[in-house]
């Protein structure tokens, strides 16, 4: 138990640790505006803006800290960056399947901030994150206007609704107000091209509103990018515990397996990741594994038995991963599913000494299940392409016999590289 303990606090140090790392500054050339409309230039601080900033450092004799307030904008050398200061409405609505829209879906904040131009023109573009979601803006004479889009979980359980024939259920909706802006947008400003019969396909995403409004100031569009799937390598230390109940003439209660580790070695699929904006993503993993361990048991009848369990396993596993915040540049996620282990090989064996000395040899004792299903919970962080995680699975019976149970757990420890962030 103490082992355990251990291992526990490690993990909660490490993830600790591994939200506290910050991405190294690196200082580019850029410019900044200042409220009299001076442009001045120097170098900015880079850092992984994931969310609208709320502040930048620029340099030119020395590191200066500026907030939204005293910019109108700022921008990066060959148009990295470029962010503009606005004041905006942004509605308080979701855009997760998950999330539950509020009962008044007309309820807005005001704020001002810089907005990150995507498409500067006669209509640009222009996109706000925050910890929850993105807004995306049209921005006609300086003037910024929020394209509406919002999805998800709507209930129908007021009485307001009992003409509904949604009522009392709950469903998911999706609010496309921002295709119908999109389509007015594109009749009310003549200078624009008219790409009215194309604005229906519209997406709320960066690369569909950026080609949608590189087509309306006439400008070239951008490729899409290939797969909106990536996977991951994830490699550690698996420590196994294994306790026995029941009986059966060759393994029982009394019997004492010891814990064991073992590495490991997987490859995952992260299906669907395409969207960063998703806290929900669903995943694949395919590894290797191996159960090795020895045991012994007492006897009445001898000097007692030894076990010595080897077992190699093709590792897999399905799941739901869930991020808090997938806009961080440090992000914290829990993953749960199913854990399963299929036999590609196994070499168990239980040996029994005599009172006289004799050594018997029994093979495939005790009986281990060919396939190994087991739940099993994720907590893990992760900074840019590295997550480092700790997983539990647990198995209520490992083994073939009817009056005797082997219970498994599982503690994997270790760390994955993500070739797409």
């Amino acid at each position: 138990m103490k082992k355990y303990y251990c291992i526990v606090a490690m993990c909660v140090t490490l993830l600790l640790f591994s939200q506290q790392l910050n991405s190294q500054n690196v200082f580019q050339d850029g410019w900044i505006i200042n409220n009299n409309g001076d442009t001045l230039f120097g170098k900015i601080k880079l850092k992984e803006w994931t969310k609208t900033p709320e502040k930048v450092t620029f340099l030119t004799q020395r590191e200066t800290v500026f907030q939204v307030k005293s910019l109108q904008g700022f921008g990066v050398k060959n148009d990295i960056y470029f962010y503009k200061r606005f004041p905006i409405s942004k509605h308080l609505l979701p855009i997760s399947e998950i999330e539950d829209l509020p009962e008044d879906s007309s309820k807005t904040d005001s704020l001002t901030v810089w907005l990150k131009i995507l498409v500067n023109g006669k209509a640009s573009l222009g996109q706000y994150i925050n910890d929850n979601r993105v807004y995306y803006y049209y921005i006609i004479d300086n003037v910024a206007t929020e394209l509406i889009y919002s999805k998800g979980q709507k209930n129908f359980t007021e009485e307001k609704y009992f003409s509904d024939p949604r009522y009392l259920k709950k469903g998911l909706i999706e609010d496309f107000t921002f295709r119908q802006q999109l389509f007015n947008l594109n009749i009310s400003e003549k200078s624009l091209t008219n790409i009215s019969e194309e604005i229906s396909k519209v997406e709320y995403n960066a690369y569909s509103l950026e080609n949608t409004f590189n087509r309306f100031n006439n400008l070239k569009t951008i490729k899409a990018v290939k797969g909106k799937n990536h996977f991951y390598i994830s490699a550690g230390i698996t420590n196994f515990s294994t306790s026995v109940t029941g009986s059966t003439f060759y393994i029982g209660s009394d019997a004492v397996i010891n814990n064991s580790s073992s590495p490991f070695a997987r490859i995952g699929f992260d299906l669907g990741s395409g969207n960063k904006y998703n806290k929900l993503n669903f995943l694949q993993e395919l590894g290797f594994l191996s159960y090795n361990t020895t045991g012994t048991k007492g006897s009445n009848l001898s000097n007692g038995f030894k076990y010595e369990i080897n077992n190699t396993f093709l590792s897999g596993m399905i799941g739901l991963k869930y991020t808090f915040k997938p806009l961080s540049s440090n992000k914290i996620y829990g993953k749960f599913g199913v854990n399963a282990l299929f036999a590609i090989s196994q070499n168990n064996k239980t040996t029994e000494t005599s009172l006289s000395g004799t050594v018997i040899t029994t093979n495939n004792v005790p009986e281990i299940k060919s396939n190994i299903f087991s739940p099993m919970f994720e907590i893990g962080a992760t900074k840019n392409r590295v997550s480092l995680f700790v997983n539990y699975a647990y198995s209520a019976n490992i083994t073939k016999y009817a009056s005797a149970q082997m219970t498994l757990n599982m503690f994997f420890f270790g760390l994955s590289y993500s070739f797409k962030k």
